[in-house]
């Protein structure tokens, strides 16, 4: 009965890798969907069996995903001050349809937040101009530099931080099949 436990056990993991490699590629139509979906997005989240993984410049065929670079942070050189021969990051290995549990398309509210950033910035600069008196003679001061600045400060800030979150829709989700136990 022991010897068996092995045997069983070897062919219970071929039968999982039997069952992984006959996962379906997506058909034509849903590729070329996706293909759509993806080439409007400024960053891809994929996640498979080996984590999550975020990418720029994806391609689409029938073997899965692939990249010409890395997603967000990740820039073309390793540092900020490089020497001629450093050498840039490897690309991002392909990831097959097998591997896919789902793909997600990230896009920024940049112009939203940047609004945002000029009304809080705006109301700011014109809470201070109201109650402190920043003129030469004790008065109010030139309300286009206590309110502009404070207000152009807000838009850049706004900006800034809504470049930096994503906000995600799933393109390709794909249930994850039952293990047997």
């Amino acid at each position: 009965m022991r010897s068996m436990i092995p045997a069983l056990l070897i062919v219970d993991l071929l039968a999982a890798a039997v069952g992984e490699a006959t996962t379906p590629v997506p058909d034509p139509a849903t590729l070329d969907a996706l293909r759509a979906d993806l080439t409007q997005a400024k960053i891809v989240r994929v996640t498979s069996a080996s984590g999550t993984q975020m990418l720029r410049d994806v391609r689409l065929d029938s073997l899965g995903i692939a990249s010409a670079r890395w997603g967000a942070g990740a820039g073309a050189r390793p540092a900020l001050f490089t020497s001629q021969d450093a050498m840039p990051p490897p690309a991002p290995r392909p990831i097959s349809w097998s591997d896919i549990s789902r793909i997600e398309t990230g896009s920024t509210n940049v112009p939203i937040a940047a609004l945002k950033g000029l009304v809080v910035g705006g109301l700011l600069g014109y809470a201070v101009r109201a109650t402190i008196p920043t003129g030469e003679d004790g008065g109010q001061g030139p309300a286009g530099v206590i309110i502009g600045v404070p207000a152009l400060a807000g838009l850049a800030l706004g900006a800034w931080l809504g470049s930096e979150r994503y906000h995600w829709s799933a393109v390709y989700p794909r249930a994850t099949a039952p293990s047997s136990k």
